[in-house]
């Protein structure tokens, strides 16, 4: 249902139910109203009428007064002269215009009449008006008479006492009753029941004379409002009091139809309905106009809202409306439009580019790049990725990163094509012109020119990676795996430049799957994962007291994992520090299981940098001793020189604290490095452990005889031990003795074994001669 429709049965509704409300009530007030009219009508109408009646009592007392005073008439009465009487009374009669005059004697019979009504030798018919007028002098009756009914007054004749009575009375006929019907405007009926026939006198036709009669004035308390008979009688009916103080045989009606009442409330309610009536017509057509006033501004506002719900920001014309809060309405509206416009278009901006070098983000450039292979173009997509982007972010902040970051994007945007960043350092370009071998290597040295910012000069190094589309990619999604596979290998080359070759996916996927079954096996802990000891000899006692802990992987779907292998992979996916976490706890289970069987053995365990910087593993490491009840001198950690020279300042720091808490520290690998001699005074460590590379041809390599020595006389220098690996035979064993080494391992010694086997291998080797030529 629409809004128009709503408000006309609104403003209809409301209109229709007012004027219904009013006209009810106006009907049963006026109902009401006319309830008390009616009967205020029928009582002052009976006041009117006896007061009629008791002024007509005032004429009939001084015309008998005067006629009981008349000298001539007083004689005839006494004697008895009748014909003087009655001439007496005619010649009243005629005077007053009286309709009945006759002499009683004191016993009520008639002496003399003027009129038929009583005959002479009558006798009176009410004897208590007789008793009254002897007793009072006079009485007033309304009485009937023959078939006529008067209105009489009797007097006595005194000379000076009572010697008779005279009678006055006027009829009451149709002409008073006229007389009174003009006077109170109801229909006049006055009833007797005389000596004969009951007499009526009335101002109503003959056939409505019973209903009229008959009626009560209690109907009147019987109107309903909305049903009543225009035709009924209402009547009030009383009787004329007799002088007697009895009541009088004659009966005064007076009555009237409902409608000579209701008429004018009948032209009141139709002069109310045809407001009403006009009053709803013209509230539904004012309602009509307001309605389409209301609903067409706001009709072309819901249609503005449908063309803003859909994308549609063309401005519509707006038709002003009279309504100033639509108006505002509106206003807003056009604002919203507006707004959302601005706001739809930055979010299709964000939705499309990378926020800090405005690039476009990897979402817009893979459809670019779909559309491309969809129309099986050939182009290539080459990568930039600045190394050591880290390092800056860390030394100058993350505003001087971004701003290189910047700084890089500007030279790419500046070489024409599409580009877009697709994480942190690296930005994809897809050139116009796919550029040779020669070419690209030029556009790296110029991209590679150091940025200034601030007055600081940065250099960074760029890996470039470059796939052939479409014939190293059917999809975007192998493009940009294959794209990152030949970045990755980039940075390993000297050049930092590297094409994606077919078959790099494969060594990409086989470090996946290492990556996926390493974290299994560390999740479950299903068995795989296995720690093994290689002995460590001291050259001084010839005893083994220490042990490199190696840790080993047999994975049921790869085989044999070799820890030069997936250790590298795991410390650049970030779990190198699961791994750690459980070779400690492997180490001090087995280091527990030693000493309850009474070896007291150390162990050393082989740190990345990583590591040694995640304070939280370390906390670990304590928790671990102390619950176990195993010192920390019997752990030893070996951190590689390669590991140390990264972050050497921050490596220092954590490494004396793992010294101050009773850790042995060694270095491993010692000599491969290029740096560590720098920081060799500054290090905690206390021992340096020469790498294998120097060892396993050392009685045959001066250059390593030269070397090894150097090493020794180095840390002997610095007051810390050494420990060479990769002995393989009697002879190294014999040189590294006599130079001053002071722990030796190697498969001369032994080669890595299980925890359960190093006792027995222990007992076993407790007095063998380690420079005889066995293993």
């Amino acid at each position: 249902m629409t809004l128009n429709v709503r408000i006309f049965k609104l403003v209809g509704g409301l209109v229709c139910l007012s004027t219904t409300a009013i006209l009810l009530t106006v009907w049963l007030t006026t109902t009401e109203h006319l309830r008390s009219q009616v009967s205020k009508d029928l009582e002052v109408s009976q006041s009117v009428v006896e007061q009629v009646f008791e002024s007509r009592k005032g004429l009939l007392f001084s015309s008998a007064d005067v006629l009981t005073a008349d000298f001539g008439f007083k004689q005839a009465v006494a004697t008895n002269d009748r014909p003087t009487m009655e001439s007496a009374l005619v010649n009243h009669s005629q005077r007053i215009s009286s309709d009945l005059m006759a002499v009683l004697s004191l016993e009520g019979e008639t002496l003399a009449s003027s009129s038929n009504a009583l005959s002479v030798g009558q006798q009176f018919p009410i004897t208590g008006l007789i008793s009254q007028t002897l007793r009072d002098g006079g009485a007033i009756a309304t009485l009937t008479l023959g078939n006529s009914i008067y209105q009489i007054i009797l007097l006595t004749v005194d000379v000076p006492n009572p010697i008779a009575i005279a009678i006055v009375g006027f009829e009451v006929d149709a002409q008073l009753i006229d007389e009174l019907k003009a006077i109170t405007k109801l229909q006049i009926t006055m009833a007797s029941d005389g000596m004969g026939s009951p007499v009526v006198i009335s101002s109503l036709p003959e056939e409505q004379l019973e209903e009229a009669v008959s009626a009560s004035d209690m109907r009147i308390f019987e109107i309903a409002p909305l049903f009543f008979d225009s035709e009924a009688y209402v009547s009030r009916s009383f009787y004329m009091a007799d002088g007697s103080g009895e009541v009088s045989n004659v009966r005064i009606t007076l009555s009237e139809q409902l409608g000579f009442w209701f008429s004018s409330f009948n032209r009141l309610l139709i002069e109310i309905t045809m407001i009403a009536v006009l009053s709803i017509g013209l509230a539904l057509i004012l309602g009509l106009v307001f309605s389409r006033n209301l609903s067409r501004p706001l009709a072309n506002l819901a249609n503005l809202a449908k063309r803003i719900s859909i994308g549609d920001y063309r401005a519509g014309q707006y038709i002003e409306a009279k309504s100033r809060e639509i108006n505002e309405l509106a206003h807003a509206l056009f604002g919203m439009q507006k707004d959302i416009q601005e706001r739809e278009a930055e979010i299709q901006y964000q939705a499309k580019h990378d926020l800090t070098t405005h690039l476009y983000n990897r979402y817009e450039i893979s459809e670019i790049l779909t559309a491309k292979l969809t129309r099986s173009e050939h182009f290539q997509a080459i990568s930039f990725k600045m190394i050591g982007f880290r390092e800056v972010n860390n030394a100058f902040g993350y505003d001087c990163g971004d701003a290189c970051l910047n700084s890089l994007a500007e030279r790419i945007r500046g070489l024409g094509g599409n580009a877009a960043r697709l994480n942190g350092s690296e930005i994809l370009w897809i050139p116009e012109r796919s550029p040779d071998q020669n070419q690209l290597l030029a556009l790296k040295e110029s991209l590679e020119t150091p940025h200034v910012l601030e007055d600081i000069e940065i250099k960074l190094q760029i890996a470039v990676g470059l796939v052939s589309l479409p014939d190293d990619a059917e999809d975007t999604e192998s493009l940009f795996r294959h794209l990152s596979i030949a970045v990755e290998q980039a940075q390993q080359n000297a050049s930092l430049l590297q094409s994606y070759q077919k078959g790099m996916e494969q060594d990409y996927l086989k470090r996946l799957a290492i990556l996926r079954e390493l974290e299994e096996a560390l999740n479950n802990d299903n068995g795989e994962l296995d720690m093994f000891y290689q002995p460590k000899l001291d050259l001084h006692t010839g005893k083994v007291s220490k042990v490199e802990a190696l840790i080993r992987w047999n994975n049921k779907t790869l085989g044999f994992v070799p820890p030069d292998l997936f250790i590298p992979i795991a410390e650049k996916a970030g779990s190198i520090s699961e791994i750690t976490q459980w070779v400690f706890r492997r180490v001090v289970r087995d280091l527990k299981q030693w000493e309850e069987q009474g070896l007291a053995m150390t162990a050393a365990i082989n740190l990345s940098v990583h590591d040694v910087t995640h304070a939280p593993l370390m906390a670990s490491v304590d928790a671990l001793l102390r619950e176990a009840n195993i010192p920390a001198s019997r752990v030893e950690f070996e951190i590689t020189e390669s590991d140390l020279m990264e972050e050497p300042g921050k490596a220092i720091a954590q490494l004396t604290r793992l010294r101050e808490s009773g850790f042995s520290l060694a270095i491993d690998d010692f000599g491969t490095g290029y740096s560590s001699l720098s920081y060799l005074k500054t290090m905690p460590v206390s021992e340096l452990k020469i790498d294998k590379s120097f060892v396993l041809k050392l009685d045959q390599d001066e250059n390593d005889q030269t070397i090894v020595k150097t090493i020794i006389d180095l840390a002997q220098r610095f007051q810390l031990k050494v420990v060479a690996e990769g002995v393989e035979n009697p002879a190294a064993l014999n040189m590294l003795k006599l130079w001053g080494c002071d722990w030796i391992q190697g498969y001369h010694i032994s080669k890595p074994m299980r925890s359960d086997l190093l006792i027995d291998w222990l007992a076993e080797h407790e007095q063998h001669s380690w420079t005889e030529d066995t293993v």
